[in-house]
Formats: C-alpha cells, sequence, structure tokens
C-alpha cells in the first residue's frame, strides 16, 4: 500500500503528522492507522491533532488534498467511494 504525507493548506501545524493512502486509510506519523467516525452521510472522519489543536476533517478531504489538491474547492463536497474521489456541489434542503 502507498501511503502519501498529507499536506493541509493554510494549516500547516498539520502538516507532515499525517500519511494518506489512495484507499483512505489515515496514518500517523509513528504509522499506526487512526481511529474513523461514521458521518450522518454514510462517509467517514478523522480527528487530527497537533500542538494542542484538535480538527475533525473527512477522510475523502484529506484524499483529494493528498492526490489531488488543485481540484479541491471550497464550494464543493468531497465524496470518497470505493478508492474513486468525486465532487459534487452543495446543496441546500429545506424543510
Amino acid at each position: 500500500m502507498i501511503k502519501t504525507q498529507f499536506i493541509f493548506p493554510g494549516k500547516k501545524i498539520f502538516n507532515n503528522k499525517y500519511f494518506v493512502s489512495l484507499t483512505g486509510r489515515v496514518f500517523n506519523n509513528e504509522g499506526q492507522e487512526l481511529n474513523y467516525h461514521l458521518m450522518p452521510n454514510g462517509g467517514y472522519f478523522v480527528r487530527i491533532c497537533a500542538k494542542g489543536k484538535v480538527r475533525s476533517i473527512s477522510v475523502a478531504k484529506m484524499v483529494l488534498l493528498t492526490y489531488n489538491p488543485k481540484g479541491y474547492k471550497k464550494d464543493k463536497i468531497a465524496i470518497h467511494k470505493n478508492g474513486d474521489v468525486l465532487l459534487v456541489k452543495r446543496y441546500i434542503l429545506l424543510f
């Protein structure tokens, strides 16, 4: 399995502390796999921390930022299923 260093644009304190595989597995710099938490939409997120700051981030966003950083846009949502990363437009549900 190939793992690549995760670089978080604009949040330099998290850089060089985590590794991400194309299949969505996330590891710390000691090689331990992080715990995954289920989101209401069916995706997963992890909690990353550095210097006392904790941030929750979706695994799909981590994969996208690691392997295709130019494809990330703030007005899009990243969806990662079966090793594929897709971008879809954000939408608002009105009840």
